[in-house]
């Protein structure tokens, strides 16, 4: 059984990196997913159950969020088939990811369960390294997707105009968030002495590699502020040595970017300069509708209303086209002062939990600063890490909302220690 349990998170790991878009009616990773959620149920019963016992809080902050937002777009008018897709793709397939993952980790353990999701990242990071170097079977690939799963036209354009390295993930966006999360199972794992230190840095440094090849700054913006952060959390001159190091090997990385002609080097694009112009429109818009609009939202459609504001910025005419590029003005604008306060809640409710999760989640953190997605607003890639970091915790006696004591090593400031 537990083969066949992994079989199928193996499945459901390559349908979210490589066919997002293939459907059955409903899209194939979802059904796929609950298949194997019924399955752990049925096979399962008793660990079933005692997953809601343990994260009573999650799934409540789940729920009332899954409320929130059916109530705002039924507000909105938006059609009933918005409102199942928001639900579906928002609350129900996060859920059922983190669901399946801490249940495969107990039942095959976290070291099988790592290794499968990584799978999915190895694979279409590969292959945008075979189209950053423009080799003809990495595009093919990427082409040969998009036409089994019927893509929508502007996609299937974007994608044979091989403008930009995107593996076969949807979108290079995508890939970048996918990258993210990687990184930040690999982090925890690596800072709980799952992987020793050679193993991690290489393993980082393939990642950024890959993420030199997308061309998404805020990556690797993210991933050496978070080891900064990990490293100076422990306050030793040792460490002081290591952030040094983690600056140098962050400016190498910026120079080769320079030195190539790479996206990642060039701050001053209409892409960049283009996010403040989003953000000053998403910040008005907020203001204007501290409720929030539900899901199926486009800021787009009320771009005409602010233009006298936006007009003299650069990239202006963005706001007609484009997201708002930040994850937290999407969240506000989704869900509304009712899902801030589910957040509230939830960061007050275990605050050294959430202070803990913050500092391994820093990466994505600085990333959803600057892109569209994030927790509950469309990204299945952090589900599958948040999920590796929750068991890890849970090991060490941590858990969100309980009141055990973590085992040494301390979680604060863990020694070097093999394991």
């Amino acid at each position: 059984m537990n083969i066949l349990l992994a079989a199928l998170y193996l499945m459901v790991v390559m349908l979210y990196t490589a066919l997002t878009k293939l459907s059955v009616g409903l899209p194939l990773r979802t059904v796929v997913l609950l298949f194997l959620s019924g399955l752990i149920v049925f096979a399962y019963p008793r660990e079933a159950r005692d997953f809601l016992r343990r994260h009573v809080a999650i799934t409540g902050a789940f729920a009332a969020l899954g409320v929130i937002g059916i109530v705002l777009t039924y507000y909105s008018e938006r059609s009933i088939g918005s409102t199942f897709e928001g639900l579906t793709s928002n609350i129900v397939q996060p859920y059922l990811i983190l669901f399946c993952v801490l249940q495969l980790i107990r039942l095959i353990g976290v070291w099988p369960v790592a290794m499968l999701t990584f799978a999915g990242a190895a694979l279409t990071g590969f292959v945008a390294l075979l189209q950053f170097f423009d080799v003809e079977i990495g595009w093919r690939l990427r082409e040969m997707t998009s036409d089994l799963q019927h893509e929508p036209s502007a996609i299937q354009t974007y994608v044979r105009s091989r403008e930009r390295a995107l593996g076969l993930s949807l979108s290079p966006i995508v890939f970048s968030y996918h990258m993210t999360c990687t990184y930040l199972a690999l982090n925890v794992l690596y800072r709980f002495h799952y992987l020793r230190f050679f193993t991690y840095y290489g393993s980082v440094f393939l990642v950024a590699v890959a993420t030199l090849a997308n061309g998404t700054r805020s990556v690797l913006l993210g991933i050496v502020a978070s080891e900064m952060i990990m490293e100076l959390r422990r306050g030793t001159p040792r460490a002081i040595l290591q952030v040094g190091l983690i600056a140098a090997a962050g400016a190498a990385f910026y120079l080769y970017a320079e030195a190539t002609g790479s996206r990642v080097a060039d701050t001053e694009d209409a892409s960049a300069l283009g996010r403040i112009v989003l953000f000053n429109f998403g910040v008005r818009l907020a203001i204007d509708n501290p409720l929030g609009f539900g899901w199926d939202f486009n800021p787009a459609g009320f771009a005409w209303l602010y233009w006298e504001h936006l007009s003299d910025f650069v990239n202006a005419d963005g706001v007609f086209r484009l997201g708002l590029h930040n994850a937290y003005l999407n969240f506000f604008l989704m869900y509304g002062l009712a899902g801030v306060a589910v957040a509230i809640i939830a960061l007050f409710y275990d605050p050294r939990y959430v202070f803990m999760a913050s500092l391994y989640l820093s990466a994505y953190i600085v990333h959803i600063v600057v892109h569209n997605n994030g927790m509950f607003i469309g990204d299945y890639f952090f589900w599958f890490s948040f999920g590796i970091m929750m068991d890890i915790f849970e090991r060490q006696g941590f858990s969100f909302g309980a009141t055990a004591q973590p085992y040494q090593p301390t979680v604060f400031a863990p020694q070097r220690r093999w394991t």
